[in-house]
């Protein structure tokens, strides 16, 4: 039954961490919940310690702490997660230097409440190794196996349960586990310890139903429309990747970017919509019910590619909700295909009817724009019978008004984006400006009620990755277009804005096709910088040897959007976006053969430096001038091959690969100090390298001291010699470092492959970790002469990962359009060998340590529980600075020390 007991208390341990992942997720920010989660989790090292000093008293009461340990452990998960609702912790007050020392208590708070759990669910499976020696292999199994399915089945669960009742899910496995070790022989006594583990379970219960104070941030985006009067929830959806809400209130508006003088050109506002929210974010706006007034459209930044050169074929990276749907078939579009990457918001646009493809008369533009009703529909033009759309017609709304100037939205970013807000004010011009070039601007008027209705055809949205289906596309598309949206709407939706998912997508374009790919710059304009730096790196793998002259960047004061064409910008090209820009009063920082002295700034964009400098700074007249910096970057980037601006010295701005897909880190670890010095202005997107960055040094510290303080009792290691503790310890620091890099590896390339971030993390946990259980079980075989098996499974992994690290981008790439159901396989297929052989090391090293040198094994045990904090920053710094390459490398280095450092039994002598 201690099998059972162990598998029971791991289940229901790694279901606790991964659910306190989701719920930091869902009520503040991941990147502070990992930070929390990571010190709690140093439970299992200090309760390796204290066995280590003091595992005789432990050894004699196990048949009494194999009970009780987890019986606490039902009121400690509860009482810790009570707690953590009563902790005020703003994430905000840490970027303002004269508040973050009250949120570093709050951490602290968080760390006692969630400690005890971990340190209990720690000194169980350590308490069982020194108890069991002689079956650690299978203790091991046990523990693995159990850790593996928790995974799996918390993550499955996380879809029936509501996210903030999912404690309730650990309370049956941690009753039973006490269950299985009731002490006492009577049956009277055993029978009072199952009833008191009973109350326990009840008492548990009731706390987390009746005093969960769970709630979403304040901060977050869904509080603000929560709280609006007469707020409406639509529609509920529970799932492994997030808890999503869809909201109806008067502030949830369609989020177009438009132009600052949209009323002047007739535009109108954007149409009412619901929001879309995932974890509190806002994820997408989705139409309502009726007709509304596409009217805007003429004053969007996204429009310029659909005028510029008309497209017949257009793929959309994402479809807003559906609105990008009927504006891309206004815009003239004859064939649109949509693809998703959120199974839950895909699934909502195939059941909610207003976003559904729009078809002949319901997409005409505007609809309330004078005789625009006059016109018939165009199945009637084309000499239909009128009876055929009747019934449909009279169903119909009528011709909605126009919206005017919207209500600024609190859930996103404002409908209508005021000049005022830029710090300088915007240019309104009556007519271009002098030097604008000769060809006539592609005019508002071109837009005008009474065009023939749009007859292009939109097919139903489908899930996947864009990069797959442009690859499969039986003919090449004219146009790609990527929302704003779907660079965030899904972690695997990194890989697009990779110098290979250009390039893959610039090779599916036709011979006169573009790519649109919008950037946001309202909290720092480097992120376009550095999608440029990726386009162009993009168009270079795809073939393009002047990409300079294949790229044209226009903004507004919120957003930027890039035109990557196949074919050179002609002058003509160049001249109608110049002049669409101009007359929306938007920016167009780069083109081909730009002279930055001659294009007028509508939207002042001043240089944001992290540096003490002050030579960017103006004087006298110059002072209220407006300033284009991102001009000033691309210009000397694109067009005179300089890399040497402040912002290039300061932020990472190589482009982003597919070995390196991280696009918002930017931060350079020597620049830290600096970055801190002004952390109030550096957005969220990066704050998660300063919490890497954070956790790596206090980790580090810790087991720096879970390392020291067992040598401060020798005779608490057993007396082993000093030369074999250091080997002891730098096997186990080889051990929990390499795994843990193989294992994050893994996840994230196959978040590309599988295009689903929960997924490949379900898949690749729950195959290594129940691989590596069976490892262990195997092992057992090897226990006589276990330095031979040490050597052998190192040997065996390490080869498995370097065959791994060089064939599988090339595997994965080749198997990337699979039916779903055969890239699951295949990624178990290749986390499962791997796991199998990196399961052996550990326990074979552990019954090395017999007798005498039995206290080892705690020891060696919280120094793996050490070492897992630290792999994780460590590897997510490395990947940062270098990519996952030379993670992947390093972990096969590590194995090798492991296999150099290799304990055997005949080894172990007492000093």
């Amino acid at each position: 039954m201690r099998y059972l007991g162990i598998f029971l208390v791991c289940l229901a341990s790694i279901a606790f961490e991964i659910f306190l992942v989701r719920h930091f997720a869902i009520t503040n920010w991941s990147e502070y919940g990992y930070w929390v989660i990571s010190m709690a989790m140093a439970g299992y090292s200090v309760s390796g310690v204290v066995l280590c000093l003091f595992g005789k008293a432990f050894e004699r009461r196990q048949a009494a702490l194999f009970y009780a340990l987890p019986t606490a452990m039902l009121l400690l998960s509860a009482l810790g997660y009570a707690a953590l609702g009563l902790i005020p912790f703003n994430p905000l007050e840490l970027q303002n230097e004269e508040l973050f020392a009250g949120q570093l208590l709050n951490i602290g708070k968080y760390y006692l409440a969630l400690f005890p759990f971990f340190f209990a669910s720690g000194l169980y499976v350590g308490l069982s190794f020194l108890a069991r020696q002689e079956d650690i292999p299978k203790i091991y199994m046990a523990d693995l196996i159990g850790a593996g399915l928790g995974a799996a089945a918390l993550l499955a669960c996380l879809a029936l349960v509501p996210p903030f009742l999912a404690p309730l899910l650990l309370l049956p496995p941690l009753t039973l586990a006490a269950l299985t070790s009731l002490p006492g022989q009577k049956a009277a006594a055993r029978l009072g310890f199952g009833a008191l583990t009973l109350c326990a379970c009840g008492l548990a219960a009731f706390v987390v139903v009746a005093h969960n104070n769970a709630a979403f941030s304040q901060y977050k985006p869904v509080s603000v429309a929560m709280n609006v009067e007469d707020n409406r929830l639509v529609a509920e959806v529970k799932s492994p990747r997030g808890y999503y809400m869809l909201l109806e209130n008067y502030i949830e508006r369609h989020d177009p970017d438009l132009s600052n003088n949209y009323e002047l050109l007739g535009a109108g506002g954007p149409p009412p919509a619901l929001g879309l929210y995932r974890d509190g974010e806002r994820l997408a706006a989705l139409p309502r019910a009726g007709a509304y007034d596409t009217g805007y459209i003429k004053a969007s930044l996204d429009c310029l590619p659909y005028l510029l050169r008309k497209p017949e074929r257009v793929l959309l990276a994402g479809g807003r909700g559906g609105f990008r749907l009927r504006e891309a078939l206004e815009l003239g579009a004859r064939q649109v295909d949509t693809v998703e990457s959120d199974p839950v918001l895909h699934a909502l646009l195939l059941s909610h009817e207003p976003s559904a493809p729009p078809k002949g008369w319901s997409v005409r533009l505007p609809l309330s724009d004078a005789h625009a009703e006059d016109v018939p529909p165009a199945d009637m033009a084309a000499g239909e019978p009128a009876e055929d759309n009747a019934s449909e017609a009279a169903g119909a709304p009528g011709p909605a008004k126009p919206v005017g100037k919207p209500v600024a939205k609190p859930a996103g970013k404002p409908a209508a984006k005021p000049a005022a807000q830029t710090g300088k004010t915007a240019k309104v011009p009556a007519k271009a400006p002098a030097h604008a070039p000769a060809k006539a601007p592609i005019p508002a008027a071109a837009f005008a009620a009474g065009h023939d209705a749009p007859t292009g055809h939109a097919s139903s949205p489908r899930l996947g990755s864009p990069l797959v289906l442009a690859g499969r596309a039986q003919k090449p598309y004219s146009l790609i277009d990527i929302s704003p949206e779907f660079l965030d709407q899904g972690q695997a939706n990194k890989y697009v804005l990779t110098a290979e998912g250009i390039a893959r997508l610039m090779r599916s374009l036709d011979a006169n096709g573009l790519l649109s790919l919008p950037m946001g710059i309202g909290e720092l304009p480097v992120y376009a910088l550095k999608a440029a730096t990726t386009v162009r790196a993009g168009l270079l793998l795809a073939g393009i040897q002047e990409p300079a002259q294949h790229i044209i960047v226009l903004r507004s004061a919120f957003t930027a959007r890039i035109l990557a064409s196949r074919k050179p910008f002609s002058e003509a090209d160049i001249a109608g976006a110049r002049a669409f820009a101009a007359e929306r009063s938007f920016d167009t920082p780069y083109f081909p053969g730009i002279d930055p002295k001659k294009v007028e700034v509508y939207n002042d964009l001043p240089p944001v430096s992290f540096e003490n400098v002050t030579s960017d700074a103006l004087s006298g007249e110059d002072a209220f001038t407006a300033r284009d910096a991102l001009m000033d970057d691309l210009v000397a980037f694109l067009r005179d091959g300089k890399t040497d601006s402040s912002a290039f010295r300061f932020f990472n701005l190589a482009p982003s690969t597919q070995d390196r897909p991280f696009f918002h880190e930017i931060l350079r670890l020597e620049r830290i100090p600096e970055v801190l010095s002004r952390i109030e202005v550096l957005p969220r997107q990066e704050i998660g390298y300063l919490v890497n960055v954070a956790v790596l040094a206090q980790a580090a510290a810790f087991a720096l001291i879970v390392f020291l303080l067992p040598l401060a009792k020798r005779r608490g290691l057993g007396g082993i010699s000093a030369k074999n503790i250091l080997a002891g310890f730098g096997y186990f620091v080889c051990l929990g470092l390499g795994f843990l890099f193989i294992e994050i590896v893994l996840i994230e390339r196959l978040t590309f492959f599988l295009n689903d971030p929960a997924q490949a993390f379900a898949l690749v946990l729950s195959a290594m970790l129940i691989a590596s259980g069976l490892g262990s079980a195997f092992s057992s075989r090897f226990v006589p002469r276990p330095r031979a098996g040490i050597r052998l499974a190192c040997g065996i992994t390490a080869t498995l990962a370097a065959a791994l690290g060089l064939l599988l981008p090339r595997l994965l790439d080749l198997a990337l359009a699979w039916p779903d159901p055969a890239k699951a396989a295949l990624a178990i297929a290749i986390a499962a060998p791997l796991g199998f052989f990196m399961g052996m090391p550990f326990p074979l090293a552990l019954s090395t340590y017999r007798g005498a040198t039995s206290p080892f094994i705690p020891w060696a045990w919280s120094v793996n529980g050490a070492l897992s904090v630290v792999a994780t920053p460590l590897a997510n710094i490395l990947a940062v600075s270098f990519g996952y390459s030379i993670v992947f490398a390093a972990s096969l280095a590590l194995y090798g020390l492991a296999a150099l450092f290799a304990p055997d039994r005949a080894g172990q002598q007492q000093s």
